[in-house]
């Protein structure tokens, strides 16, 4: 294989891992959009009902956590991006080091493997993000659901309390009546004196 052809394979290689950095973006762009999707249902319930504040507040540990894990993406990425610079500085000086480029370019193919492994690592990470994201928006209809129920079972309840309370004043007014009878009928016969 000639050095030209080599240099060719770096090439391509080096096209093909633009290719999975534009992917990586993609998921990151999709991964954002579901992380603003997430904060638009914590704002709404925010709104809905204040008293579910602690369980918001486990919510709100837990996506603390995937942004670390979107922070170690960003690390990683960055980490590439670095890589690649060092790559572009080696091409860039080839010209005044042909007599070892061969040597070079196993270094940059091992590198390139390691970088490969590193994106399938990140593949994984927004998958696990994924799939985290989902059991969120599954806790937040769950814990929606059963706002619902409670905020029910709280009207159900005060209505209950206002016919108990009003069942209340009917027999206090009703004993009042009967005392007032009571006391006419002591009166008259003059068992008491007012």
């Amino acid at each position: 294989m000639t050095d030209s052809e080599k240099l060719d394979l770096l090439i391509v290689s080096m096209d093909n891992v633009n290719q999975r950095i534009d992917n990586v973006d993609q998921h990151l762009l999709n991964v954002d959009q579901r992380l603003d999707h997430v904060d638009q249902q914590l704002d709404s319930m925010d709104q809905r009902f204040d008293n579910v504040d602690q369980r918001l507040d486990h919510v709100d540990q837990r996506l603390d956590n995937m942004d670390q894990r979107f922070d170690n993406v960003d690390q990683h990425l960055i980490t590439v991006d670095q890589r690649l610079d060092h790559v572009d500085q080696r091409l860039d000086n080839m010209d005044q080091r042909f007599d070892n480029v061969d040597q070079h370019l196993i270094t940059v193919d091992q590198r390139f493997d390691h970088m490969d492994q590193r994106l399938d690592n990140v593949d994984q990470h927004l998958v696990d993000v994924d799939q985290h994201l989902i059991h969120v928006d599954r806790r937040l209809d769950v814990i929606e659901y059963k706002e619902d129920r409670t905020s029910k079972k709280l009207d159900d309840l005060q209505l209950d309390v206002k016919l108990t309370e009003r069942n209340i004043r009917q027999d206090i007014h009703t004993l009042r009546d009967e005392m007032d009878t009571i006391i006419q009928l002591l009166k008259i016969h003059k068992i008491i004196t007012v």
